[in-house]
């Protein structure tokens, strides 16, 4: 697929969004519990950012799986591009969080556990909040692995299947009255709550390869009336304005001229999503200790968290996942 620069602005503008939320909105709830996200304070509609990651993975994942991707190419390609940077998130978070002695630690087994990325799967404290979104990818990562062991692989009808099974996990549940831990359990196998934005990115791609493919306009109606059930209003129309947006960039095909500010926030978005909430905190909470105020706070944070996202871009995330890469699919053909 040709690169598509557009796409790389909305990701890179997401991640900003995401860090504005924590700072100006996020990070007044968790240290003074004042529930600042339901007053609409600072960037409040930041977190609404999260779906436009979930929907760019749901394409861009299906639209790099050809015929000669095997599941341990997959696996290896999607392990060493995300864990180096994460890796190195929770080292730099936990050395703050614990040399500037900010009250939300997490223990050390826990720490030690969060190396895995499974801690979202047993309960297990994050390091770092931002961190659950971790879970929902790793899981959509395993659900494409499993159909890569088909010889045909149609994503249009594994979204109709994925749909109706969450629909009629939600109508037969309700219906029987079943609540608690299998009611739990039955949504975390299917990601009931993110699914439809990853299955939005899935459809996209659909159309995108063959625009006669009506099944996948029918999986997106599906979508966009499970969004509006499970979403505030506002929220639901944020999605639509990104779905809608992302559809006429990759579907009619509109080309951006490249942006160097744009394609670098897109470039670090990954690392910067990882590093910047706690880290940030530390910065805002000591800059508002010593008197600095918060205005100044987010902007110290904002920079720090910016530099770092650069650093471990530049050092970590693209030599470490090509190293590491090599090296593992070397090791598999030997």
């Amino acid at each position: 697929m040709e690169k598509n620069y557009g796409l790389n602005y909305i990701r890179g503008v997401g991640a900003i969004l995401i860090m504005l939320y924590h700072y100006t909105t996020r990070y007044f709830d968790s240290l003074y519990n004042m529930g600042a996200e339901s007053s609409h304070v600072g960037v409040w509609w930041g977190c609404w950012a999260v779906s436009v990651f979930f929907i760019l993975s749901g394409f861009l994942t299906v639209a790099n799986v050809n015929d000669t991707l095997t599941p341990k190419k997959f696996a290896v390609k999607r392990v060493t591009r995300l864990y180096p940077s994460y890796w190195v998130a929770i080292i730099l978070t936990t050395i703050v969080t614990y040399a500037l002695n900010f009250p939300f630690k997490t223990d050390l087994v826990s720490t030690i556990f969060n190396f895995t990325m499974l801690q979202g799967f047993v309960g297990i404290p994050s390091v770092d909040g931002a961190y659950w979104t971790l879970r929902c990818e790793l899981w959509f990562y395993v659900i494409i692995t499993l159909t890569l062991f088909l010889k045909k692989r149609n994503y249009t009808i594994l979204s109709t299947i994925w749909l109706v099974l969450i629909i009629l996990q939600d109508g037969l549940f309700a219906a029987l009255g079943i609540d608690g831990a299998l009611d739990t359990i039955a949504k975390l196998i299917l990601l009931s709550d993110w699914a439809s934005a990853f299955i939005i990115g899935m459809s996209f791609c659909a159309i995108y390869k063959n625009k006669k493919d009506y099944l996948a306009y029918v999986n997106l109606l599906l979508c966009f009336a499970i969004e509006y059930t499970q979403r505030p209003l506002n929220r639901f129309i944020f999605t639509i304005f990104i779905a809608a947006l992302i559809y006429i960039l990759i579907v009619k095909r509109i080309k951006f001229k490249y942006d160097g500010i744009l394609n670098f926030f897109a470039s670090i978005s990954f690392p910067l999503y990882l590093i910047h909430q706690k880290i940030g905190y530390n910065i805002i909470q000591k800059m508002e200790n010593r008197g600095g105020g918060q205005p100044f706070g987010v902007a110290l944070a904002i920079g720090t968290s910016i530099a770092l996202a650069y650093l471990v871009h530049k050092f970590v995330e693209i030599p470490a996942s090509k190293r590491l890469q090599t090296k593992l699919l070397k090791a598999k053909k030997d």
